[in-house]
């Protein structure tokens, strides 16, 4: 376990939610439950979230099922894993920033698993590393990438940090077309003004070149949050392409999608944004919006029907949890801190040192497939993808990993 700070012993710290009769961390959200520890007889290793919970609904709720089997397995190497829930920010960095050192100086946590890394601050994720406290979460933000301890279950994905090509991302449109290739499609792709945001889209755009595509549009320049976004449908619109690839976020795509329509496209739509599991039932302008359109997944879905979604689901289902975007993000984030933990012998205090000597994260058929530390420069090449149809998800591709 990590040496504690001021001479105090490794005591355990009770864990909320837990079979407890207390609540969540203040401000936060409880993992929920009581865990079943049958052969874990060694000391307890501490894992607590932090972010911003907006958006990432039942993170707490999906780490804790995956915590469950752990536990129920018998832990790892003999420790039984405790979770003291995801304390919320509001989106504050700063309270983010407040949340994370409770976390490691009172909490004495061993991990900071799951954590929004959008939110955390660079100076932030200097303190866990100081600390010997690592972790985990989705690779979309610069602390899972230029830093040791972060350990980014998709590795990085940041344009200008990651080393790796956006291939992954476009690997299924020929299938979602009925295609071998896009040879002869003309290809518009639409993405933001925020940064990174250009070297994402014309990442994306010499991936589909490389499938045989065409590109007869090719623009950033939405301002994130726009509302208006008439000009760049009519600047589409006027390309005159068959298929429109958003690399955007869900808001934009959503509006530029709505807009498209109405203006009466009757190509293909193509984004990594709209995967949200409720919204199509919650949003009917949304699922308006999203209708028909392809979406590349970045994670395992419950849709894909492979060895590891249906472990996945069932874990869910065990536990009473809701498959939401934020339920998965803190199944897998706590996945990979459990395969750290394993490759550092059930020692918390090696998970940094021996993760970064070389270690690989390997998931069942349908789950992700990534080394470190090579992970902390390149993206996991995987995915799958869906078709919105009503307000159901439906596979077209199941999530796989590229060679």
């Amino acid at each position: 376990m990590r040496r504690r700070g001021m001479g105090v012993a490794a005591l355990v710290v009770a864990v909320a939610l837990m079979g407890a009769a207390c609540g969540s961390s203040e401000g936060g959200s409880g993992g929920g439950g009581s865990s079943n520890t049958t052969g874990a007889t060694g000391t307890p290793v501490v894992l607590g979230g932090a972010g911003t919970l907006k958006g990432y609904e039942g993170i707490a709720e999906g780490a804790q099922a995956r915590i469950d089997r752990a536990n129920a397995e018998g832990g790892v190497q003999g420790h039984p894993i405790q979770f003291l829930g995801f304390k919320d920010d509001g989106g504050d960095p700063n309270k983010a920033d407040t949340n994370v050192r409770q976390l490691v100086q009172q909490d004495n946590i061993d991990a900071a698993v799951p954590v929004i890394p959008f939110r955390i601050l660079p100076q932030t994720a200097q303190f866990m590393e100081d600390s010997n406290v690592p972790w985990t979460a989705i690779g979309a933000a610069q602390i899972m990438c230029d830093t040791q301890g972060g350990f980014a279950f998709n590795g990085c994905n940041v344009p200008g940090l990651s080393k790796s090509n956006q291939d992954s991302f476009v690997q299924w449109y020929p299938k979602a077309l009925g295609k071998e290739n896009l040879d002869g499609v003309k290809f518009a792709v639409v993405g933001l003004d925020v940064p990174g945001g250009d070297a994402f889209r014309n990442a994306q755009a010499d991936s589909l070149k490389k499938l045989g595509a065409e590109i007869v549009y090719n623009e950033g320049g939405i301002p994130f949050g726009a509302t208006n976004v008439q000009t760049f449908v009519d600047a589409v619109m006027a390309s005159n392409p068959d298929a429109v690839n958003m690399v955007t976020d869900l808001a934009t795509v959503v509006a530029v999608q709505g807009g498209l329509k109405a203006a009466g496209f009757k190509g293909q739509l193509f984004n990594a944004a709209g995967y949200v599991p409720g919204v199509l039932e919650s949003s009917p302008d949304t699922q308006k919006a999203l209708e028909g359109s392809f979406i590349a997944t970045s994670t395992p879905t419950p849709q894909d029907e492979t060895e590891f979604s249906k472990q996945m689901v069932a874990d869910f289902e065990a536990a009473g949890v809701k498959p939401t975007y934020g339920a998965i993000q803190g199944y897998l984030s706590v996945d990979i801190y459990l395969q750290l933990l394993e490759n550092a012998g059930g020692d918390a205090s090696k998970v940094i040192e021996d993760g970064n000597a070389g270690f690989t994260f390997d998931q069942p058929n349908g789950g992700f497939t990534l080394s470190f530390p090579e992970g902390h420069t390149q993206s996991a090449p995987c995915s799958g993808m869906v078709q919105v149809k009503g307000t159901e998800y439906v596979s077209i591709a199941q999530f796989a990993c590229q060679d």
